[in-house]
This record gives C-alpha cells, sequence and structure tokens, in this order.
C-alpha cells in the first residue's frame, strides 16, 4: 500500500474515532455517518456517478478491482495481501 493511501487511511481512522470497527461507514440523508456498514449497492452507485462524471458511465466497481491488480502485478505487489479482505500492517 503506497504510504500517502496509509496515511489517508489513518487520518480518517483518527478522525473518525475508530479502532478495531467498520472503515467504509452508512451516510444518512442528513450527512451523519452512522456506525452501519457501507451497502455494496451504494458502493456501486458512487463508483457508477463517479465514472460518469469522468466519462465512463458503465464503470463498475470490479472494473477497479481488475486495474488495481493488473497494475499491481505489474509493478510486483504482493497481491495475496489484498485477497485476505484484511488491511495488512505497514
Amino acid at each position: 500500500m503506497p504510504s500517502w493511501t496509509k496515511n489517508a487511511i489513518d487520518i480518517w481512522l483518527t478522525a473518525a474515532g475508530i479502532v478495531n470497527e467498520l472503515i467504509f461507514r452508512s451516510i444518512n440523508k442528513s450527512a451523519v455517518v452512522n456506525r452501519n456498514s457501507i451497502t455494496a449497492r451504494s458502493i456501486f452507485e458512487v463508483v457508477q456517478a463517479s465514472g460518469s462524471r469522468i466519462g465512463m458511465p458503465n464503470l463498475a466497481p470490479h472494473d477497479l478491482r481488475r486495474t488495481f491488480a493488473k497494475l499491481a502485478h505489474k509493478g510486483k505487489a504482493a497481491l495475496e495481501l489484498g485477497l485476505t479482505g484484511e488491511m495488512p500492517s505497514c
């Protein structure tokens, strides 16, 4: 994981007061962050909306995953770290 990515996650965890809980959480219509996990549908909608803004209206989360895997493999990254669903310790 690039150091800037870990730094951004650490800042979010500290600001949100998260120690051993879900990192990505749902936000209600009043912009209040809940303790519930963000849903797969929400992730799909965020990725699709972001794709539309950059001219790729059919962008899906799997496209991002596939691109990450290809770039990580090309960069000789240890992919098994990302397949467990757990964040590696750095």
